[in-house]
């Protein structure tokens, strides 16, 4: 929309190899992908990202661990997302509990041979009355319509279960005292070759 003649977006399957030509970029910039990586998948994309980096190329990874809330229904909500997840390969948690990806991300940048990483914990506050609120109840409302399909059809909830969970999580979120913290990882790596920054 603004007419940059430097960008370009081509969609791709990341699960696959990347049809991009060999160190051909400085940055990857990778954000929440738990949701449709599996575990096996994980070194796969990394060896690809560092295949399209150029030396020296860095891969940033931000991911994010459960929240946690005031609201039953919230978490109710979350936690058959994880299941969901866990049972279907697609997060590193020991219990189905959590998503175990923000303490993974450090080996699997290490694993695929990245050098010079570090990594960098961050909270994010969307209790009421916090900058991140209004944005937040709006991305759980939509978020949550959008997953009941997925998560009904992979037997984690019934739907008429779902639903009214669904309905007391708006109601829950919108009260003066609902607090909610979720806890996220940026880690990243260099790739070898270059002068690491």
């Amino acid at each position: 929309s603004q007419g940059r003649p430097n960008v370009s977006f081509e969609p791709m399957d990341i699960t696959g190899p990347l049809s991009c030509a060999d160190a051909s970029f400085e940055l990857i910039h990778a954000r929440f992908l738990v949701g449709f990586q599996n575990t096996a998948s994980w070194p796969v994309l990394l060896s690809e990202c560092r295949r399209v980096l150029a030396p020296g190329g860095i891969l940033l990874l931000c991911e994010a661990e459960r929240g946690v809330s005031s609201s039953p229904a919230l978490q109710r909500l979350e936690g058959w997302l994880t299941r969901a997840l866990f049972e279907q390969g697609r997060t590193f948690s020991v219990d189905g509990q959590t998503i175990g990806i923000v303490h993974q991300l450090g080996r699997l940048l290490q694993e695929a041979g990245f050098v010079a990483r570090g990594q960098c914990p961050f909270l994010l506050d969307a209790s009421c009355g916090s900058p991140l609120y209004p944005s937040s109840v709006r991305e759980f409302e939509v978020t949550y319509a959008l997953l009941l399909p997925y998560l009904v059809g992979s037997g984690v909830v019934d739907a008429a279960i779902y639903t009214s969970c669904y309905h007391q999580m708006l109601a829950q979120t919108r009260q003066a005292d609902f607090r909610c913290l979720a806890f996220d990882v940026s880690a990243w790596g260099c790739k070898p070759g270059g002068t690491n920054r």
